[in-house]
């Protein structure tokens, strides 16, 4: 399994249980779940006109690598709706867009 470190983030609606059920939904995509960090509010960066975050990081363990972990994580599922000012679409149609030209990499 390789260890990956997932950022988290959210600033809509509850933003705590947001990134409870991102967490959760890892474990269901067969993520293995192994530390969580402290959560922190941090202030929008860009674009600044939209409410603060909750921020925090996730090591795991996967089989998953590169694009095809990308296409695993919850984030399309907890919030579909959300566009980012820079994207045509939305996360999941992003990452459809995407082509993987990912390896992994071990650092010693």
């Amino acid at each position: 399994m390789i260890t990956v470190y997932v950022a988290l983030g959210s600033n809509v609606g509850n933003r705590e249980e947001n990134l409870r059920r991102a967490i959760a939904l890892l474990g269901e995509a067969g993520v293995v779940v192994k530390k969580i960090s402290s959560i922190y509010e941090t202030e929008p960066l860009d674009y600044l006109e939209q409410d603060w975050f909750l921020n925090g990081v996730v090591e795991a363990e996967t089989n998953f690598g590169g694009l095809e972990l990308l296409r695993v994580l919850p984030l399309a599922e907890i919030a579909p709706e959300v566009r980012h000012p820079s994207w045509s679409g939305n996360a999941r149609e992003m990452l459809e867009r995407s082509e993987d030209r990912s390896e992994v990499r071990r650092f010693t």
